[in-house]
């Protein structure tokens, strides 16, 4: 309850400032609009920023009333998961629909997959799509049942209504629908089954056609979803995200792998205990039924179960991926209630005729087993949310440290520089980028506007948290009177200031033969002698290596740092290689942020496959191997529109992609330069990992030669296809149009319409 806003909640605070400001039309806009007219996505949920303005109506900017909000929604899924469930079949008795109601709400309420959904305020559009969806079924059971039929299926059209226009998750309502039917129905022909089944379902297909029509015409597309190479990355193979990368297993298991602590894990060992006792109550359950005769409908219940998850995750297939933090648990949010349903019918006591004892001892099994699942699954949830709580109060303290900054610490009129910002803790989002760190640090969430003052190194939506941009951050430590630089130090919680050094650089360091060179198992260790040079300053650590043996394609080579004050050898400082039976190993060191935050590095340690030495350790810049590109700073701005970037690395210029220079001709080799612009709300980096690309990108939108190794370009912005946001690098070609090196580090850009209008 006392959370705070977190990554994409910061997007909607402004949008509801200026809802609020003069701007009531803008709610009005999302319902034929894209949802707050955001770059970069396609979504039609104008009910999820209704419920926003309410909260903001009554709390403002205190983010307690927005949980509040988020709580009651996942209440009210689970109640009315309870009241779905009790109508659901034509139950013996009112105590077995009593009971597997109250099994499946609790299972659902106390999930450990929704914490996610519960702790992060905008991720409400899957509890409050649930909730509706949820209710409309419950009405349509009502109607079925003649209960007050003309109320009940009106309200049941109204609330699919709502739930649609929440989240697109509740276009899997109808197809639901005509499954309970087609289960429930005694005909043996299964055309007459899916014929019934329609008749009786289709003002739902009706409401569902005009909506699909009404959210084309909004988004100007049939899918929508993320676009550019955010999307791109979200479309990996559907087998691969749901049992290769384990998704599926953690649905079964769903502990936050990255929690400390082994409590946590002892629960999920209790579980798999709790799992096994179930199964076997339920082979006994199955022997029993089919005994007295009545195992028919009881399958009849699994099936629409199971069927129901199939169809409620369909529509995730493009963006269902559930990593070892539990991040994107979201997606299973609707999911988990069939799942709670399928759960309850497996352990729920037996309903039958015979009153013997066999059947007194399964059902105490039984009773037992659920309750203690229950109170498992209750723990495992307190440890998974306590993630969501940390990160909470993380992004406080990090807002309240710049403020502290400013006010106590400041230098000069001097712009703070922060390498990293806290992105996450153990998956739970926290400021993902320069635009969100943006309205943390103004008014009404902070009590001054420091968002002009504070630079950031930050994706500009999505991407790996610890990539920098390193000729960008030179460009800044060669300006010292303008600019102050500071790491965050997540585990103090608190701005750590850094005296950063930029030059040239190129230091040789011994082999194995003549360092502290150890052994342990299968592996050797070296570790180099006292270096201490300004990270900054250093691109590439190459080596040198000499097996004695065949080396095997997995064999991997690990380099780690450590500085002065920090002398341990940990993790978070440790870069990895494929040895690739290869003698040369090249470590691109200056594009992480644990590098350069590093400051000053003290010594190397490198972890070796069994017989392989190093010959030879260099440390060098990178001028021979990256060329250069940076905006034209003294060219004039145009209608407010600047080449220079702002504090979050994006330039604007306009009309016109430039003015930039750059420069190839230390490149050895070099015939020419190529400049790659990106497809729009696409970056180069999402495709490879690394800003260091070995070859010309074939996901390029542009690809334009320049005959001069140096020099200043520009490009009318006409050549881009829309509006959003964009990369441009350049590179160094041989005469084969090869790239020689590696591009330089991009420059982001952001394009309007009207920039971009042929």
């Amino acid at each position: 309850m006392n959370g705070y806003f977190l990554a994409d909640d910061f997007v909607h605070v402004p949008y509801l400032v200026k809802v609020f400001n003069g701007h009531a039309d803008l709610l009005i806009q999302n319902f034929y609009t894209n949802w707050v007219q955001a770059q970069g996505t396609q979504f039609y949920r104008p009910f999820i920023s209704l419920t926003l303005a309410l909260d903001y109506l009554f709390w403002k900017a205190n983010p307690v009333g927005y949980h509040i909000t988020n709580f009651f929604y996942q209440v009210a899924s689970s109640i009315l998961l309870f009241l779905c469930t009790r109508r659901l079949f034509n139950y013996k008795t009112t105590t077995e629909a009593q009971t597997i109601g109250f099994l499946a709400g609790a299972f659902f309420a106390a999930c450990p997959l929704h914490a996610e959904v519960v702790s992060w305020i905008i991720a409400r559009v899957d509890s409050v799509q649930t909730t509706f969806l949820l209710a409309s079924l419950w009405m349509y059971l009502r109607a079925r049942d003649q209960v007050n039929p003309t109320v009940s299926r009106a309200l049941s059209f109204a609330c699919f209504v709502i739930a649609l226009m929440s989240k697109e998750m509740a276009i899997t309502l109808p197809p639901t629908l005509v499954l309970l039917e087609m289960i429930k129905s005694d005909k043996s022909s299964l055309l007459a089954r899916i014929t019934d089944a329609i008749k009786e379902t289709w003002q739902y297909w009706l409401i569902l056609a005009i909506y699909m029509g009404v959210r084309t015409a909004a988004l100007g597309t049939i899918s929508g979803g993320y676009a550019g190479s955010i999307g791109e990355g979200l479309s990996s193979s559907l087998y691969k995200r749901f049992f290769q990368d384990g998704s599926f297993f953690r649905v079964l298991l769903p502990l936050n792998a990255e929690l400390p602590g082994g409590a946590a894990r002892r629960l999920v060992s209790s579980l798999k205990i709790f799992y096994e006792l179930a199964g076997v109550l339920t082979v006994a359950r199955l022997l029993y039924l089919f005994k007295e005769g009545t195992i028919s409908a009881y399958m009849r219940q699994l099936a629409f179960a199971a069927g129901w998850f199939v169809i409620a995750m369909l529509p995730t297939y493009q963006v269902w991926n559930l990593t070892e933090t539990l991040q994107g648990s979201r997606f299973i949010y609707l999911g988990t209630a069939p799942l709670s349903l399928l759960l309850a019918l497996l352990v729920t006591p037996v309903h039958c005729d015979n009153k013997g004892q066999v059947k007194k001892f399964l059902n105490a099994a039984s009773a037992i087993t659920a309750l203690l699942m229950i109170w498992t699954f209750m723990q495992i949830t307190y440890q998974n949310n306590s993630a969501w709580a940390q990160a909470s109060k993380g992004v406080r303290a990090f807002r309240a440290a710049v403020e502290d900054w400013f006010t106590n610490h400041a230098v000069d009129d001097r712009k703070l520089v922060v390498l990293n910002i806290p992105q996450r803790f153990a998956g739970a989002h926290m400021i993902y980028n320069a635009a969100t760190l943006s309205v943390l640090l103004r008014p009404p969430l902070s009590s001054s506007d420091y968002a002009d003052k504070v630079v950031t190194f930050e994706p500009i939506t999505f991407g790996a948290a610890d990539l920098i941009n390193i000729s960008r951050l030179r460009r800044l430590i060669s300006q010292p009177a303008q600019y102050q630089f500071a790491k965050w130090d997540g585990v103090k919680q608190k701005l750590v200031p850094l005296k950063l050094v930029s030059g040239q650089i190129d230091k040789e360091l011994p082999g194995s033969e003549a360092t502290d060179s150890r052994s342990a198992g299968n592996e050797s260790f070296l570790v180099s002698p006292t270096i201490d040079i300004p990270a900054a300053s250093v691109d590439f650590v190459d080596i040198e290596v000499k097996n004695d043996k065949k080396s095997d394609p997995a064999d991997v080579v690990t380099m780690s740092w450590n500085t002065i004050s920090n002398p341990i050898f940990n993790k978070d400082r440790t870069l990895a290689k494929a040895v690739e039976n290869s003698d040369q190993i090249q470590f691109a060191v200056s594009e992480h942020k644990n590098w350069v935050s590093s400051e000053t590095i003290h010594q190397l340690k490198f972890e070796l496959p069994s017989g392989m030495n190093i010959e030879k350790i260099t440390l060098h810049s990178g001028e021979n191997l990256i060329p250069t590109i940076s905006p034209n700073t003294n060219a004039p701005s145009a209608n407010g529109r600047t080449v220079a970037e702002d504090v979050g690395g994006v330039s604007r210029p306009g009309s016109n992609i430039g003015p930039f220079t750059y420069d190839v001709s230390k490149i050895p080799g070099t015939d020419h330069a190529v400049v790659e612009i990106s497809k729009a709300d696409s970056w180069f980096e999402h495709y490879s990992g690394t800003f260091r690309d070995r070859k010309l990108s074939p996901q390029a939108l542009v690809t334009k030669a320049l005959s001069a190794k140096t020099g200043q370009f520009d490009l009318p912005a006409k050549e881009l296809d829309r509006p959003g946001f964009y990369e441009i690098r350049i590179c160094a070609v041989d005469k084969n149009g090869r790239l020689i090196g590696f591009p330089s580090d991009p420059i982001d850009l952001q394009f309007s319409a009207a920039d971009v209008r042929k």
